[in-house]
């Protein structure tokens, strides 16, 4: 389970993700305030890897990564 919300009021993150026996993948752009999940229910997927770059510093995120 993957949890990600950008709570900055001016700032864009770009998260990218790595499923499981896969390659990298851009994913989406969090505007301010936006937030993503993904659920994974099949056995040996998800995700092995995540990447969240900011258009700024100190970008302030809201996350949870259970699993």
């Amino acid at each position: 389970f993957l949890y990600l919300k950008n709570n900055s009021s001016s700032q864009a993150v770009t998260t990218s993700w790595t499923p499981s026996g896969g390659s990298s993948n851009p994913v989406l752009l969090l505007e301010p305030g936006s937030a993503i999940m993904f659920s994974e229910v099949a056995g040996g997927g998800g995700i092995t890897n995540v990447t969240v770059i900011s258009a700024g510093t100190n970008t302030p995120l809201e996350f949870v990564f259970l699993g």
